[in-house]
């Protein structure tokens, strides 16, 4: 007996998983996730308990999609009853005059992303126990950086689609 979908997603990593998500929740109601392994297996690349995130890209198409990304990640922690992102701030350093500061920098700003920028001597003197930068190197600490938990993100896009 055929059985029929109107939509299939191939691979339950988490796009997979949050593209059935988002599919099931603009109204299609027959929605066929497949993953080759158990749920919340260690196979893949969407393993793990915690992925790093940010506002701040060098192309303004990223940063219009992590401004959506972050809401929709609120959503979700709605609906779900979790915390799935932690508010920690991102810290980044390096020389003055590399491409990835100025560029992150640049787009914090015209951008209006909350931020603080501050040397490394500073910031040794800010993280004493943690950090040992070169005095001479730029430090950008973005507010709304933060930390996933990808494990449990993965399961709500899969428990709640």
């Amino acid at each position: 007996m055929a059985v029929y979908y109107d939509t299939v997603v191939v691979g339950g990593g988490i796009q997979g998983s949050s593209t059935s998500y988002y599919v099931a929740r603009c109204g299609i109601e027959d929605v066929l996730l497949l993953e080759q392994f158990e749920r919340n297996h260690s196979r893949g690349s969407s393993h793990g308990h915690t992925r790093i995130t940010r506002m701040a890209y060098k192309k303004p198409f990223y940063v219009k999609m992590m401004t959506d990304a972050f809401q929709q990640w609120s959503d979700l922690e709605r609906r779900a009853g979790v915390t799935l992102f932690k508010n920690t701030g991102y810290l980044v350093f390096g020389k003055d005059t590399e491409e990835y500061i100025i560029s992150n920098l640049e787009s914090l700003r015209l951008n209006g992303i909350p931020h603080q920028t501050f040397s490394g001597l500073e910031a040794n003197q800010r993280y004493p126990r943690q950090l040992k930068i070169p005095s001479t190197h730029k430090c950008i600490y973005e507010e709304m950086g933060g930390i996933l938990y990808a494990s449990r993100s993965l399961l709500a896009f899969q428990v709640y689609m």
